[in-house]
């Protein structure tokens, strides 16, 4: 492989090295599991809604000719 491919990633972290972890980055770190969460159970939650609203609603809706 190129080695420019190799020596980017060892740049940047040396670089991450460096600077070090922060408040900030604690910060985000502990705040971003339960974010995902919270992400993750209003995408099922919005699942079952949009499934019993449609069988629900648009089932019961139908017009007979």
């Amino acid at each position: 492989m190129d080695p420019v491919y190799h020596a980017k990633p060892r740049v940047l972290n040396r670089a991450l090295q460096e600077i070090g972890m922060g408040r900030y980055q604690v910060q985000i770190r502990t705040l971003l599991p339960s974010v995902l969460e919270i992400v993750t159970v209003s995408i099922l939650v919005g699942a079952i809604f949009r499934r019993w609203f449609w069988t629900l609603f648009v089932s019961g809706l139908r017009v007979n000719y």
